[in-house]
């Protein structure tokens, strides 16, 4: 069994509350700013949009960079 890495743990979840908090908080301060859909509207066959109305330019550019990728050394 491995040994579970408590920093690295803690870093990870807060890598990911970043990552998905900070869309969030940016809709409340930006508003209608970049909230244009990711997938530009584009429809499945069933006319269901293909990632939803949720997943907003804004939202990628805000989570991504609140959690910039760290190299590995």
């Amino acid at each position: 069994m491995p040994h579970v890495q408590p920093l690295v743990v803690a870093q990870l979840l807060v890598l990911l509350g970043l990552a998905n908090g900070t869309p969030v908080i940016a809709k409340k301060i930006l508003g209608t700013i970049l909230a244009r859909p990711l997938d530009g509207g584009t429809n499945l066959a069933d006319g269901q949009p293909l990632f939803g109305d949720s997943k907003t330019i804004r939202g990628m550019w805000t989570g991504r960079s609140a959690s910039p990728l760290r190299r590995q050394r």
